[in-house]
């Protein structure tokens, strides 16, 4: 790091603040004292020639530099987006909490999206049983797809890469809404079944107090 003063009545106070600093902070850091022309000179014997510094030779800064510099900017910034978007080529970066992610494990049950799901099938599943065909049962889903795709939801997986999600296909999304369905009869019918046998247990149990 090079830095350059004018006015040599700072040295003092250059030399204590450098000083106050580690060796090698000090080493990382030169100190030129002297008019223009002369901290110009300083860094041309250091490699770092005029035409690479801000202002010319009378000490004014150079015409156009900041527009120059800043259409580099916006430039690479440009070319960092362009990257960006060949790389990820159509896929999501990351879900919002409305969209429905499919997979297995707690974490995915637990997410936003698919809670909301999950109440919607339990709001469904009444109309769900009584459907008799398997075509009235799949309109069903296509309804709660529509619903959740209403309130801004998309059903998304995990890219292969691991660089974001990507949007599944219709029949997809209609699987997993079906599945939803299923696991709660499923878990519905254990319920159930475990209720049952409760009230059998108890059942027998007061049947052989009452004998003894």
């Amino acid at each position: 790091i090079h830095v350059c003063f004018g006015d040599r009545r700072f040295q003092p106070i250059i030399s204590t603040f450098m000083a106050a600093h580690p060796q090698s902070n000090r080493l990382r850091v030169k100190i030129h004292l002297g008019s223009h022309m002369e901290c110009q000179y300083f860094l041309n014997s250091f490699g770092i020639h005029e035409s690479m510094l801000p202002f010319g030779s009378d000490g004014n800064l150079k015409p156009g530099l900041f527009e120059e510099r800043l259409k580099k900017v916006r430039d690479q910034e440009e070319q960092e987006d362009a990257a960006h978007r060949k790389l990820l080529n159509g896929v999501i970066p990351y879900p919002t909490i409305s969209d429905v992610l499919c997979g297995r494990g707690s974490p995915f049950q637990k997410f936003p999206g698919n809670v909301q799901l999950q109440q919607m099938v339990e709001e469904y599943k009444p109309k769900h049983d009584l459907a008799t065909s398997r075509m009235a049962k799949t309109a069903i889903s296509v309804q709660v797809i529509d619903e959740l795709k209403q309130k801004g939801a998309r059903f998304l997986k995990r890219h292969e890469s691991n660089i974001g999600w990507y949007e599944v296909a219709p029949e997809i999304a209609r699987e997993k809404v079906a599945m939803s369905f299923r696991n709660l009869s499923r878990k519905t019918r254990v319920s159930n079944t475990s209720v049952g046998s409760n009230k059998t247990t108890s059942s027998s149990s007061s049947s052989g107090a009452e004998s003894s």
